[in-house]
């Protein structure tokens, strides 16, 4: 499995030298393989291991190859919609290397979960998963640290079947800026559960000095007032669980069905119950509902789902500005119809 002195930059496993094409097909058979492997490229300079890697980079979907670009210091190149160059220099400094990440969609209280699976250039796994909330910031973690086979997964594989297909994986950029966002804004600070398993899997304290850990929503033309209205029942639509269940809500949904008979609450008709309800309940979650559409709209434009990324970066947008802090903003109409709808007594009951 000796590489030639300079192998191409990109290549096709049909069409390259038989060293490429024996690792690919080795790797694909056994992915165990990625130890041997690593082991009979990690006397080569620099220079050529970078060459190496970068040659079999196209096939970093394949999970033998993939383990072995891990163990390479190379890491995993994903999703490039979403990468800048900001971006890529924010997480390749991030040491040991993230080999998996997964991120949960966000629920209704702003909450969701990351898990991190790193490989260092030892072959040590450490997985984690944090527990997010875009208000308080990381809140707990758990972890497992594993310096046998690293193609064993354990934490991150309960963690996927968790989600029930509600999480994007593999975008290590993705997963290891939300971390930082999220780790500062813990306050007053860090609980040392969660920054143990942070220096494990992210390595050393580069998540918490680097300064582009944020995560803006990309610069969009304005939306017109009926787009964003289509598009606020879009991103409802795709978060059914988006709803507000305070007592208060349950209060007003059950005055508007005594005194309506029961018909779907409507904004024009119950203008004052949704002016009340925004004003003591909705126009204190405007930025938490702010920070949970930038949350969907990077991974839905992750997964390609642009159009509907688009309407949660331009909402995330408007509701952040203090202007758009009215009860008759297209987002808040809808949450507040469909939360008041979901606290009626009979859907509650299960009755239409």
């Amino acid at each position: 499995m000796d590489p030639p002195e300079s192998p191409p930059r990109w290549i096709e496993p049909n069409d390259g030298p038989d060293w490429l094409a024996e690792i690919i097909e080795r790797l694909e058979e056994n992915p165990a393989e990625s130890r041997p492997a690593f082991e009979a490229l990690a006397g080569l300079d620099d220079e050529t291991r970078a060459s190496v890697a970068e040659a079999l980079s196209p096939f970093a979907d394949r999970e033998g190859v993939r383990d072995l670009l891990a163990l390479l210091d190379v890491g995993i190149r994903s999703t490039p919609a979403i990468r800048s160059a900001d971006e890529s220099r924010a997480v390749d400094q991030l040491d040991p290397k993230i080999r998996r990440s997964l991120v949960t969609e966000v629920d209704g209280e702003g909450r969701a979960t990351i898990v991190i699976a790193t490989v260092d250039d030892l072959g040590r796994r450490q997985t984690a998963a944090f527990l997010c909330d875009l208000r308080r910031g990381l809140l707990d973690a758990v972890g497992e640290s594993d310096d046998g086979d690293p193609v064993a997964l354990g934490l991150f594989e309960e963690w996927e079947a968790r989600a029930e297909g509600r999480a994007i994986a593999d975008v290590p950029e993705l997963a290891a800026r939300f971390l930082i966002g999220c780790a500062r804004l813990c306050d007053p600070e860090i609980p040392k559960s969660v920054r143990d398993w942070l220096e494990a899997t992210l390595g050393s304290s580069e998540w918490a000095t680097n300064p582009g850990a944020t995560l803006p929503g990309p610069d969009l033309d304005p939306v017109a007032h009926d787009r964003i209205a289509e598009g606020a029942e879009r991103v409802l639509d795709a978060c059914p669980d988006w709803l507000d269940r305070s007592p208060l809500t349950r209060e007003l949904a059950l005055e508007i069905a005594l005194r309506e008979g029961s018909p779907a609450p409507d904004p024009a008709r119950d203008a004052g119950a949704y002016r009340y309800l925004f004003e003591h309940v909705f126009l204190n979650r405007l930025d938490l509902y702010a920070r949970m559409l930038l949350w969907m709209g990077w991974l839905w434009r992750a997964s390609g789902r642009v159009e509907l990324a688009d309407s949660a970066f331009a909402m995330a947008g408007q509701l952040s500005d203090h202007q758009y802090a009215v009860p008759s903003h297209p987002f808040t109409v809808a949450i507040t119809t469909r939360s008041l709808r979901a606290a009626q007594p009979s859907a509650r009951l299960g009755r239409s």
